[in-house]
């Protein structure tokens, strides 16, 4: 998105990007991930702050009180971006400070977060954007000011995604199911569902995650590790349906890239996810095996529908140009 938004509008923005401090191993035990929370995030945004200060320092003296600074990762654990956020309120009180989360609430209370340190978060922030109304009602719902909270859109990049190859419009054909993404997605209930459609043939991105006992010996799936961008859009132009079973989210880029694909979307109705896909372009199921399978039984046996939902999911995708995220950060800032 910053790139996109540099890129097309040179003169109204500037890419500041650093590494973090401290890269910090993955935790696979929940005890030791509880103590990561308490212990290590504080020792870490304590210990290696000024560090990550340092590297920020080319944005920090530049600054103007007319300047607006985005912070795009806030409320992720060890970003740094609260303490970025406080150093500047005191140093630089007139400029500007915008805040975009796109972590989940319950994502953000396994990691650590509660209630009173999303407030304290929110102080040095003069605006909270969020990527979905979910996440703005519940930041409004601990105390958060309506006010001072603004949603929008994912952006996806129209230059990149979009359908290069045309499918088949043979009524006998199976429909290829693409699943993509690991976060807060729900792999157990995919596993059933996934042994009740023989009729569907699979393929599921599974990234760094090892998803070979879920999917054992079936014989409609095709699993494939870490992907290059290219790779997985040509996945994209070979499927009919992206498939996403979800515990909860707010925007995703998996769901704003399948749209502009054209696919079509069965999906979890949770989150924010009524924020990008309506009933025409998308089935929207409870977390069960039998609602997605009859999701998936129901758009198998009917060709004309599942066109009229890919269609419609292009259509649904010019939502998220890169332009219409502009439109939003300047109508935030004039």
């Amino acid at each position: 998105m910053c790139d996109l938004l540099v890129q097309s509008y040179p003169e109204e923005y500037r890419k500041i990007e650093t590494e973090l401090p401290l890269q910090i191993p993955l935790r696979k035990h929940r005890i030791t991930n509880f103590l990561f929370n308490r212990i290590d995030r504080w020792w870490y945004t304590r210990l290696f702050f000024k560090k990550y200060l340092k590297r920020c320092h080319t944005m920090i003296v530049n600054l103007s009180p007319k300047d607006q600074v985005f912070l795009l990762e806030y409320h992720h654990p060890i970003s740094g971006q609260f303490q970025i956020a406080q150093y500047l309120k005191k140093h630089f009180p007139k400029t500007k400070l915008i805040a975009l989360s796109h972590l989940t609430p319950s994502y953000l209370f396994q990691n650590g977060f509660n209630e009173k340190e999303i407030l304290e978060w929110e102080k040095p922030i003069d605006i909270q954007l969020t990527l979905g109304t979910s996440l703005s009602h519940f930041f409004e719902s601990i105390g958060i000011p309506a006010t001072k909270i603004h949603s929008g859109l994912h952006y996806v990049d129209h230059n990149y995604y979009y359908r290069t190859e045309t499918r088949k419009n043979i009524p006998t054909s199976r429909v290829k199911a693409l699943v993509i993404g690991h976060l807060q997605r729900n792999f157990n209930i995919l596993s059933a569902v996934v042994k009740k459609t023989p009729f569907i043939d699979w393929t599921i991105c599974s990234g760094f995650l090892d998803l070979t006992n879920f999917f054992s010996n079936q014989k409609n799936v095709s699993l494939k590790n870490y992907l290059d961008e290219n790779s997985l859009k040509q996945l994209m132009n070979e499927a009919d349906v992206s498939v996403n079973i979800l515990d909860d989210t707010i925007g995703s880029n998996v769901i704003t890239t399948s749209m502009a694909m054209g696919l079509a979307i069965i999906t979890s109705d949770v989150g924010s996810i009524r924020d990008y896909c309506n009933n025409k372009n998308a089935l929207f199921c409870t977390n069960s095996a039998d609602s997605f399978v009859d999701a998936l039984k129901n758009i198998s046996q009917n060709q004309f529908m599942l066109k009229q939902m890919q269609m419609e999911s292009i259509k649904l995708s010019s939502k998220f140009h890169i332009e219409n995220i502009h439109r939003w950060f300047q109508a935030l800032v004039s």
